[in-house]
């Protein structure tokens, strides 16, 4: 039975760079805020930049684990459950209670984000060595 929680979505659906521009401290100030319009602007910014930041980097530590399973030969399989072992393992980081992988994004990330990025690099390689072979030849 395939599960159709993430069916439709692509990596960027999930990661979307569309954040609430707002903390909870200033929610909780919201009767200064029409006081201090410039400082809450400048809180909302640098809020929407911590957000980004942070799920950069949990994109970027799933990306890292899909690496590691198709480098150590895992199954797509091994990436169930993972959520809630790190969330155990290391319950003091952000990025741990954000990360979200299962076989369906594994396998996604694998098929559609990195195959095509390697074999763009492999062939950049191969054409590389080609016209080097090439000038070779002709001296």
């Amino acid at each position: 039975m395939k599960s159709k929680k993430h069916s439709g979505k692509t990596p960027v659906d999930t990661v979307s760079l569309k954040v609430r521009f707002s903390s909870p401290t200033e929610s909780s100030e919201s009767g200064n805020s029409s006081s201090q319009p410039e400082s809450a602007s400048q809180n909302n910014k640098q809020s929407s930049i911590g957000e980004m930041v942070s799920k950069e980097n949990v994109l970027r530590a799933e990306v890292r684990w899909v690496l590691k399973t198709v480098e150590s030969k895992y199954t797509q399989r091994s990436c169930d459950g993972l959520n809630e072992l790190f969330k155990e393992m290391f319950p003091d980081s952000t990025i741990a209670k954000k990360f979200q992988l299962s076989r369906t994004k594994c396998s996604y990330i694998t098929n559609h984000g990195l195959a095509p990025y390697f074999k763009s690099l492999l062939m950049n390689n191969i054409q590389s060595l080609h016209i080097l072979q090439f000038l070779l030849m002709r001296v």
